[in-house]
């Protein structure tokens, strides 16, 4: 969900879980009246910009991955107090870590034969996730053979990018 959205999902008084994607743009740590550190996070989407509060419990797990640069996956509660909206965090994870997580799998469509050594090598270097890959062989003449790799691996976006860019890859796809 961008974070333009979020007006519109929400009533007036209602309160939603959402996961938004972003990047820290700013943060402000203090402590709190009763000893906890706290944050206040600006975050930044193609739908603007945003605030979210980090607790303390939230905080000290997400201090690395917010200082990190790296786009962002939020968990967060989102009501109205005051009437102002309150973005407050409940989990958060590296954006490409929740896609590889995500993906189920890739069908990788190979043409010439010489691309079997690159996707080895390639595919190697992706092991221990929870993705399938699938390659399928065009014989021509509307003939193909498909073979389910054994194993689990880490489906990423760089895996797709490294895997389309190939000599004798024609397509790859999310399944």
């Amino acid at each position: 969900m961008r974070s333009s959205d979020l007006l519109t999902r929400l009533s007036a008084g209602g309160a939603a879980r959402v996961k938004l994607a972003g990047t820290v743009i700013g943060k402000k740590e203090i402590n709190a009246r009763n000893g906890n550190r706290l944050a206040f996070v600006q975050m930044s989407d193609a739908g603007g910009s945003y605030e979210v509060t980090f607790f303390q419990e939230v905080l000290s797990t997400a201090r690395e991955l917010l200082d990190s640069g790296q786009p962002l996956l939020l968990s967060a509660d989102v009501g109205f107090k005051d009437d102002v909206m309150r973005i407050t965090a409940q989990s958060i994870q590296a954006l490409p870590e929740a896609v590889a997580q995500a993906a189920a799998g890739l069908k990788i469509t190979i043409n010439d034969a010489a691309a079997i050594a690159g996707l080895k090598a390639a595919i190697e270097k992706e092991k221990r996730g929870r993705g399938r890959i699938g390659i399928v062989v065009d014989l021509g003449a509307d003939r193909e053979v498909e073979v389910a790799l054994p194993g689990h691996y880490q489906i990423t976006a760089s895996t797709r990018l490294s895997m389309q860019s190939l000599p004798g890859v024609t397509a790859v796809q999310e399944i």
